[in-house]
C-alpha cells in the first residue's frame, strides 16, 4: 500500500517541478526578450546567448511533465487534467523549438553585423591615428628645422637635454632600489625606462642632425614609419581577433540553439502525434490490432 501511495505521489511531484521549471523559464525569457534592443546588434548577440544558455532548463521541465503522464498511465490513475497539462507542455515545447530554430540564424547574422561595426571602428581609429602621426611628425620636423637654423639655441637645447638625462639616470637608480624594496611597483620602473629611452634617442638624433642637417629628413621618415608600422600591427592583430574569436563563440551558440530546437520539436511532434492531433497519429490509434 505504501509503495502504491509513493507511485501515486510521484507524478504530482514531477508535474509540479516540471511546470515550475517550464513557466519560470518562460518568465525569464519574457523579461529578457522585452529588454532587448533589436537594433543594437551587440546587445542582441549577448541576449540570444543568454537565452540559449538557459535552453536546457525548460527542456528538463517538459521531460518531467511527460514522465509524470507516463507514470499515470502505467499506474492506471484517473486522467483528471493530465491530457490538458500534457497538451499545454507539448505546445510550449513546439513554440520553444520554433524560437530556437529562428534564433540560430539571427544570432549568426547579428554577429556578422556586430563584427562589421567593430571592424569599421577599428579602421577609423587606425586612420585617425595615422593622421595624428603625420601631423605630429610634420610639426616635429618643422620645429627641428627651425632649431637647426639656430646653432646657439641648438647647443643650449642639447646641453639641457644632457643634464636631464643625467638626472634621469639618478632617478632610475632610485627607482631600482625602490622596486627592490617593494616601495614602488616594477611597472613604474618599466614605464620610466621607456620614456628615458625615447628622450635619449631624441638627444642622439639632435646631435646627429647638428653634424649632418641633411639627416633630418631620414630621421623624420624613420619616426613616421615606426609609428605607422606600430599602428598597422595593432590593427592587423585586431582584425585577426575579429576573424576568429567572435565567430567561434557565435557558431557554438547557433549549434546549441539548433540542437535545442531539434530536441523540442521532436518531443512535441511525437507527443502530439500520440495524442492524435496529427493524421498519422490518429490513424495509428484507430488501426485495428492484428
Amino acid at each position: 500500500m505504501k509503495a502504491k501511495n509513493n507511485l501515486l505521489s510521484a507524478p504530482f511531484a514531477l508535474k509540479l517541478v516540471g511546470f515550475i521549471l517550464v513557466f519560470a523559464s518562460l518568465l525569464d525569457y519574457l523579461f529578457l526578450l522585452t529588454g532587448l534592443d533589436f537594433k543594437d546588434k551587440p546587445s542582441l548577440v549577448n541576449g540570444i546567448g543568454q537565452l540559449v544558455s538557459q535552453g536546457t532548463i525548460p527542456l528538463v521541465g517538459v521531460a518531467l511533465v511527460l514522465t509524470a503522464y507516463w507514470l499515470e498511465r502505467l499506474a492506471d490513475m484517473p486522467a483528471r487534467n493530465s491530457k490538458i497539462s500534457r497538451l499545454v507542455v507539448l505546445v510550449v515545447a513546439a513554440l520553444l523549438g520554433v524560437m530556437f530554430l529562428i534564433l540560430a540564424p539571427v544570432h549568426l547574422n547579428s554577429t556578422s553585423q556586430t563584427t562589421q561595426q567593430v571592424r569599421a571602428e577599428v579602421d577609423k581609429k587606425a586612420k585617425d591615428a595615422e593622421g595624428e602621426v603625420e601631423q605630429r611628425i610634420q610639426q616635429r620636423q618643422n620645429d627641428l628645422t627651425n632649431l637647426v637654423k639656430d646653432p646657439k639655441r641648438l647647443d643650449e637645447q642639447l646641453k639641457q637635454m644632457d643634464e636631464q638625462i643625467k638626472q634621469a639616470g639618478e632617478e632610475e637608480k632610485r627607482l631600482v632600489q625602490a622596486v627592490a624594496s617593494k616601495a614602488e611597483p616594477e611597472s613604474k620602473l618599466t614605464e620610466f625606462r621607456s620614456q628615458l629611452a625615447q628622450f635619449t634617442k631624441l638627444a642622439q638624433d639632435l646631435k646627429e642632425i647638428k653634424t649632418n642637417p641633411a639627416a633630418l629628413q631620414n630621421k623624420a621618415k624613420e619616426s613616421r614609419d615606426e609609428a605607422l608600422n606600430e599602428i598597422r600591427a595593432k590593427k592587423q592583430k585586431a582584425d585577426e581577433q575579429l576573424s576568429s574569436q567572435p565567430w567561434k563563440a557565435s557558431l557554438k551558440v547557433a549549434l546549441n540553439s539548433l540542437i535545442l530546437s531539434v530536441g523540442y520539436l521532436l518531443i512535441s511532434w511525437v507527443g502530439l502525434s500520440e495524442m492524435g492531433l496529427f493524421s498519422g497519429g490518429a490513424k495509428a490509434r484507430r488501426a485495428p490490432k492484428p
